[in-house]
Parts: C-alpha cells; structure tokens; sequence
C-alpha cells in the first residue's frame, strides 16, 4: 500500500497496481510500506478523481473518461487533466485532451487555458477540434507569446490541409514583426506546401511578419517567394509574392529588382507588366521599398513605361518610383513622360505632368516637347499645365510665344497663351510687346495667329498698351483678308476708348488714292464705330475740311451711314462747315449737307424748321455762288429739301427766297441745274397749300419762256414727271384742285397766238386731252408729249417732227436727269 498526501491534506491510501499505473508514484514505491508521497500540484478531490480512472481502468483493462466528468464544464476537466499530466498518466492526459478540444468543437465560447490549448496541439486530433482549438488559441494568445509560436510549429505539418491553413493564419496572427523563427518556419513550409491557398496565404503571412534576407542567407529563401509571380499562379498569389518581395529581399538585390519589372530570361515573371493592375501595383509599391540606390537603366525604362498605364493607382505609384530613381533632366524619364501628353493615351496625362514636375524643371527638351504637345487641341490644355511646372510663368510665356514660329504649333498659340494668363496674377506687359512685334511679319499665318493672341491677352483682363493698338490698327487695313478679319475680330473686342485710338491714325488713310485702300478704311469705321456715336464723327471732321476730294467724300459717305437715326446732327455740322471760310471746308460742308438732307428725304426723318430754314439759306447761297462745284451740289440737294419743306408748314418766308433760287435754276444755263431746280419744284407743288399756289406760279411763267427747254421742263413739272432719280410708274397724283388750276392755266396759254408760244399751246392741248381720263401714267404721258410721236383720240396734237419751226431737239426725248449726274458719295 502506498499513501498520497494531496495538496490540502488529505492522504490516500492506494495499493500497488494503482501505484504502477503512474511512472511518478512507482519511483517512490522503494520508500518503504507506510510513507506517505506528497502532491503539491493535486488537490483532494482532483486526486479522487485520478484514482477513480485508475480502478476504473483495472476494471474494463483500458482508459475511460468518467461520463459525469465528460458532461460537466471543462474546469474539472482541467483539474484531472493536470493531476493526471503531475502523475504522468499520458493516456488519461490525452483522453482530457482530446474532450477538451471536443468541447470547443462543439459548444461555442468555451474557455479553455491556453495551457491546455497548447497541449492539445501537441496532439494528432481531428482536423475539426484541431481547427476548433487553433482558433481558440487565436484569440487568447497575446502577440509575441513564445509558448503559442513553440505550439504552433508543432502543427504546421498536419497531414489536413485547413489544420495547415488555420496554423498559417495563427502564426500570422501571433508573430510579431521580424520574428526570425517563423519566417524561417513559413519559408520552409512554402517550399513544401502543395495548396495554393495555403501558399497565398504563408506568402501574405511572410510579407506581414518577416524580416529582410541578408546577404549570407540562402538564395532558395528568395527564389520560393519569387516563382509565384508567374502567369500560372492566381492574381491573389501573385500579388501576395509581389508584396513579400518587398518585404523580404534584400534591398537592392538584383533577381528580386528582375522578376518585379517582368526581365525575361532570367524570370518569367511579369511584375509591373502584370495582366492584373492589382499585381502591378503591388509590384511597383516593392520596387519602391528594396530598390535602394539603384540606378538601372532597365528597372528605369521599364517604370518610365508604366507612367501609361490604364489603372490610376498604378501610374501614381510609377511617378513615386520614378521619384526614387530618376535625376533632375533624366532623357528617358522625360520622353516617357512627354509620351503620356500624347492625344492618344488621354488617361495618362495627369501621370505625364507629374513626372516632368521631378525631373524636366527648366530642361530644354522638355519645355520642347511640351511645346509640340500643344498643337494638338485635345492635348493643348494638360501641356499647358505641364509647361507651368516646368517653367516659371514668364518662362513659360516666351516659350508659347515663340511658338509662332513653328508651323506646326502656331495655331496653338492663343489658347495655350489663354490657358496661361488665366493662371497668372503677375503683370505681363512683355507679352503684348512681343506679340506686337510680329503683327508686321512677313508671312500672313503668323500675324493672324499674332493677333488671335493679343485677343486672348486681352480677353485674360490684361491691358493693351497705346502702341499695340497703332500697330493693330494697321493691320485693319492689311492685304490678306484673314488678318483683316483677325484685326477685326480683335479690335470689336476693344472698348470705346481703345477703338477710338485705333480708328484715328486710319483717318489720313481716306485721302489715298487707292480706292482699294479707301473702302478697307471705310469698312473697319463701319464695323468699330457706334452710331451715333459724335466722338467718331468727330473724328472725321478733318477730311472734311481736307482738299483731297477722295477724302472729303469718304468722310462724307462715312458720316452718313454713322448718321442714320440722328441725321440733324449731321445736319448740324454741315451747316458749321460751310460758315467757314476755307474753301475746302465748304466744299465739304455742301457736300455733307446733300447727303443728309437726302437721307432725311428719302427715309422720311423729321427735321426742326430751324434747321430746315438755316439749310434752305445755305442752298440758296450755294445756287447763287460763283463756285461751280457748290452752284451744282447746292441744286443737286435741292429737291431733297424741297421735299422736306412741302411737309412743314411753318416755312412761309424761308419757301419763298427758296421758291425764288428755284425760279432763277430753271433759266440756268447749265441743264443740270435746270433739272435740279424743276426738280425741287414737283414736290412744292402737289401739295394743296400756299406753296403750291407760289410754285404753280412760277411754272406758269416759266411755260411762257422763249426757251423751248424751259417750256417743255416746265410741263414735266406740271405733269409730275420724274426728273431726278430712276423713272417710276408710283410718281405722285395732283389732286383734283391741282388739276383745276392747271386746267385753267393751259385755257389762258392757249388762247395766245404768240409763235413763241406754240410748243406750250401743243403741250396744253395734249394736256386737257388728257386731264379729264384723270392722267393715268402721267409720266409716260409727258414722254409722249415730247417725242410728239402719238395723237390723241380728240386730234387735238399734230405730229411735231412735221413742223417747220419746231428746233431740231423738239423730237428727242426729255432728259430724265443732269446731263452728267454727280456722285455725291
């Protein structure tokens, strides 16, 4: 017999086959009968416990664990379990093992001690309490306990392939950073590992917790990791080799730096040239991390290539890596860079701009190439801001600028300039002077792209300087149609104010003797000016006073399309010019009076009598002047305002000296004159009013002149045939009044039996055959009359050509105008 004393007291006796059941109670079986053996780790009722196991075994011959034991929580569980392991009973410790692990298969949330949890690693369970006490383990075991990592190597060889996996992931789990032997255990359980999962999964591991190979370790540590970036491999494995590159060569190493860029022999590996971008990037990120100092031409290219990349992320983490190994005007690095700006590979041009942001700063073949981006539209934009990394905005301003130059990227020059201005705060006066300088170059394309830019400078808010706008001014007036329209376009952008001084240096241009020049001068005043605007107006004033008749009638013609709507005011000023005493001035003046006064005649515009007074003084002068050219347009404008007065009604005296000018035209000796004045003399007539009554007067005596072209004008009056302007069939109707007086005056003048009033007698016969039909195509009547070609029904006319004393002019027909009409533009 042998007695145990446990650790409270309480001693056993047991007999000898109990005692040779534990390899620790035999060893004190030598003790003699009657020594107690104590237990300090076994208590009272845990040793109760092991005894019974041990007569329960002598009973059936085999280990069985206690049903209430097994039924019950796993705290008495333990209990036996480490009084059974003190006493050395390995099969009882197994058989608790085994249930404990049982219990966390089976019910969830079970605590277990992680002494006990790391026992039952020690044996070879099912996977599924196996796996049950791994995730167990997980979840109590600190980062960093040695206990659990010595457990865990254990089983990172069982023969089920999600034992395998879940160790994996404990390891990871449980590993701290740099923690030697289990890299070394993940390293040699990846050469040795068959299942994928597992290998991505020890891959992912390795890239977590492993520490950088050194130079003396074993190339075979490297290459296992560096065979799963092949094509055959998942997209997940291949990026977790590419991630445990990073972490786990050697900075610098060469094999590694070859199989990330995808350099074929050595490897067949793709890298960064991977088809996934996952792997790409994952690729790109361990270059950065192992590349170290490297300088390789080949690791350089082939980062440069993936600036092109189609994954976002990718490209962002190339410009990193070419941060890392390009230098300052690296040639590669900058084409590859310019390549990204192409109108092709649109989604890297952010990557592009970047990249010459570290490496093309000042660099001449950079600021070239991006130069020679922005010809293309599609690209203009992205190059501009490249250019603006590269290059100070001054910098960058001369280098557009320059670009006008170049055939092939001129026309690229006002949107980049725009482009540019946009982003600058800084005065640039130096680029309106060097723009300025090649508005006179000798190829039409580089001065219309020239002034395309000043546009754009102006439009960007910077102001035009004074000696820009002579020189845009002269190109209004350029040879190419294209730099006229540029200059134009150009100068409709300009305020008030500029124009102003752009039109004023192309006044002296009127008096060119180019008509050619002439009418391009008169086409940018109508396109820049505003009528009416009196500041324009004003600027033409001088050629109107100038003795350069081209330049008086182009002033003239331009005042009169400036004046439209506001014609007194030119009025006005015609009236001011012929109180002058040049001479000159007042043929300028005569000249612009005309115009208006037929401006105002023939869009019907209301004139103040003053005005209307003030004018019929002038014309009347001008009749009575000794000047040709002012007797001659003072009665060209006279029907014009004879036209006007007819329609006031406040005119009496001024029509009077006026009807008077008028009776003095029509005995003329120039026909010209004559006709104007008849002319003027129509409309006073068909109005029914006092002046009519004085300009039926006037016709009457003037039916009685010795002269036979007096006589047959004075008829073409009274028959409202048009005597100035083209023949119409609309010539106005005499009223029914009108046609009384008439009637009666050709009664008087018929009754004569003067020869000398013959003709007048054959006019009035003609006439009173034809007043009661209501004189229906007047005009065409008094053609006839003329000619004395037709007889009326009544037989009142012979034929005129018949006649002995009719002058040899009698037949011709009556002029409809002055022998030579003057052009009044």
């Amino acid at each position: 017999m042998a007695r145990l004393r446990s650790s409270d007291g309480d001693v056993f006796e047991v007999d000898l086959g109990t005692v040779a059941l534990s390899p620790v109670l035999s060893s004190v079986a030598e003790m003699g009968d009657g020594d107690e053996v104590p237990l300090p780790l076994v208590d009272s009722i845990s040793l109760r416990w092991v005894l019974a196991h041990c007569r329960e075994h002598h009973a059936q011959g085999k280990w069985v664990l206690s049903k209430k034991l097994s039924s019950g929580g796993p705290g008495d569980l333990e209990r036996l379990l480490w009084a059974a392991d003190f006493l050395a009973l390995d099969r009882l410790v197994s058989l608790c093992l085994a249930k404990l692990a049982s219990l966390l298969q089976e019910r969830q949330g079970t605590k277990i001690s992680l002494r006990a949890l790391c026992r039952c690693l020690e044996l070879s369970l099912k996977p599924e309490p196996m796996m049950a006490v791994l995730e167990a383990l997980q979840e109590q075991a600190a980062c960093g306990d040695e206990t659990a990592l010595a457990a865990l190597s254990r089983c990172q060889g069982h023969a089920a392939a999600a034992v395998r996996l879940a160790t994996v992931r404990a390891l990871e789990r449980l590993a701290p950073r740099g923690h030697a032997a289990a890299t070394r255990l993940l390293q040699s359980r990846l050469q040795l590992e068959a299942v994928e999962d597992i290998q991505t999964l020890i891959l992912r591991a390795l890239a977590n917790i492993g520490t950088r190979l050194t130079q003396p370790s074993p190339p075979q540590a490297l290459y296992s990791i560096l065979r799963f970036l092949g094509s055959h491999y998942s997209v997940v494995t291949r990026e977790s080799a590419a991630r445990a590159v990073g972490a786990l060569a050697e900075i610098g190493s060469a094999h590694a730096l070859a199989a990330l860029i995808g350099s074929p022999p050595a490897y067949l590996r793709q890298g960064i040239t991977d088809s996934s971008p996952l792997v790409r990037r994952q690729a790109l990120l361990s270059l950065q991390q192992m590349m170290g100092d490297c300088r390789s031409i080949q690791v350089l290219t082939a980062v440069a290539a993936r600036l092109q990349d189609t994954d976002g992320i990718v490209r962002q983490e190339a410009v990193k890596a070419v941060a890392l190994l390009a230098r300052q005007g690296d040639f590669l690095v900058i084409q590859a860079a310019l390549a990204c700006l192409s109108h092709d590979c649109q989604w890297a041009f952010g990557a592009g701009v970047q990249t010459l942001q570290l490496v093309g700063r000042g660099d001449a073949f950079a600021i070239a190439g991006v130069l020679q981006r922005m010809a293309n539209p599609r690209t203009r934009v992205p190059a501009a801001q490249a250019l603006l990394q590269i290059a100070t905005m001054p910098e960058a301003l001369r280098s557009c600028i320059s670009c006008l130059e170049n055939p092939e990227t001129r026309s690229s020059v006002p949107e980049c300039l725009a482009i540019l201005l946009r982003q600058c705060q800084a005065p640039v006066g130096f680029v309106a002077g060097r723009l300025v300088q090649y508005l006179c170059h000798k190829t039409f394309e580089v001065r219309c792209v020239a002034l395309a830019a000043l546009k754009s400078y102006h439009l960007a808010g910077k102001r035009i300087p004074v000696i820009a706008l002579r020189g845009i001014g002269c190109r209004l007036l350029d040879r190419h149609q294209a730099v006229r329209a540029a200059a134009t376009d150009l100068a409709q952008a300009f305020g008030p104010e500029q124009r102003l001084r752009l039109l004023f240096p192309l006044t002296k241009h009127l008096a060119h003797p180019s008509q050619g020049r002439r009418r391009l001068v008169l086409r940018a005043f109508l396109r820049l000016a505003t009528p009416w605007d009196e500041r324009y107006v004003q600027l033409l004033i001088p050629n109107l006073r100038s003795h350069h008749v081209y330049s008086q009638k182009a002033g003239v013609e331009l005042i009169q399309k400036l004046s439209s709507g506001h014609e007194h005011c030119g009025i006005e000023k015609a009236l001011l010019l012929l109180q002058e005493k040049c001479t000159s001035a007042r043929h300028g003046g005569i000249r612009l009076l005309a115009c208006m006064l037929a401006l105002c005649c023939n869009d019907q515009r209301y004139v103040p009598p003053e005005l209307l007074r003030s004018s019929a003084g002038a014309l009347v002068a001008g009749i009575r002047s000794a000047d040709t050219f002012q007797r001659r347009t003072a009665a060209a404008c006279a029907p014009s305002l004879s036209a006007l007065m007819s329609a006031s009604v406040d005119l009496a005296a001024p029509v009077v000296v006026w009807l008077n000018a008028l009776a003095a035209g029509l005995v003329d000796s120039s026909r010209s004159i004559q006709l104007c004045a008849a002319a003027a003399l129509q409309p006073l007539i068909v109005k029914a009013n006092v002046h009519s009554q004085l300009a039926l007067e006037v016709m009457m005596r003037a039916m009685q002149h010795q002269d036979w072209k007096v006589r047959w004008t004075a008829a073409a009056v009274l028959l409202q045939v048009p005597l100035a302007g083209p023949v119409s069939s609309n010539s106005p109707k005499l009223s029914e009044a009108m046609r009384c007086e008439i009637r009666a005056a050709t009664r008087r003048l018929s009754e004569e039996q003067a020869v000398r009033a013959r003709a007048v007698r054959d006019v009035a016969d003609y006439v009173l055959g034809r007043l009661d039909p209501g004189l229906l195509g007047d005009h065409q009547l008094c053609v006839l009359a003329l000619r004395a070609s037709a007889q009326t029904p009544d037989g009142l006319v012979q034929s005129a050509a018949s006649r002995a004393d009719a002058p040899s002019f009698f037949a011709e027909p009556l002029k409809m105008g002055p022998e030579q009409p003057l052009n009044l533009e």
